[in-house]
């Protein structure tokens, strides 16, 4: 069983978009205890997992006029994450519980040319605070014909 929700909302101010969201979710599993065919005997047992985020992303187009781009958009985003785990076993009564909460950080800017070509820029990190799960950069440009 498992239960997601998600609230944002889309908030305009002269060129800036910024859109705070907030999401939760709650998934359960219980196994019945059984014994294999090798006679090993696993135990009642449950899992729960729960996660939250919170995420602030923004962006901001303008209309530039360097020789040949047309436009810019520029945007980035921030937000906090919350992963925990909980098991449990019935006969033993034993529990493990974990949780962490680390931090995302994204920015990038995205240029089109008057010829219809593109430059897209993008940097980040996730998982900040924890352990640094992934570091990455894109360079993008796609060219019109």
């Amino acid at each position: 069983m498992s239960i997601d929700a998600e609230l944002s909302r889309t908030m305009r101010s002269g060129k800036w978009t910024i859109v705070p969201s907030v999401s939760i979710g709650i998934a359960r599993s219980v196994r019945d205890g059984f014994t294999d065919s090798g006679g090993t005997t696993v135990l009642k047992n449950s899992e729960t997992f729960a996660t939250g985020d919170a995420e602030i992303d923004f962006s901001s187009a303008y209309g530039i006029s360097w020789d040949s781009v047309k436009n810019a958009t520029f945007s980035g985003g921030f937000g906090l994450s919350y992963n925990g785990r909980s098991d449990r076993n019935f006969t033993s009564g034993a529990s493990l519980d974990i949780g962490s909460v680390s931090g995302k950080i994204d920015a990038g800017t995205k240029m089109v040319y008057k010829n219809g070509s593109t430059l897209d820029l993008r940097m980040g990190a996730n998982g900040l605070g924890v352990d640094t799960r992934s570091i990455f950069g894109a360079i993008m440009y796609s060219m019109k014909f």
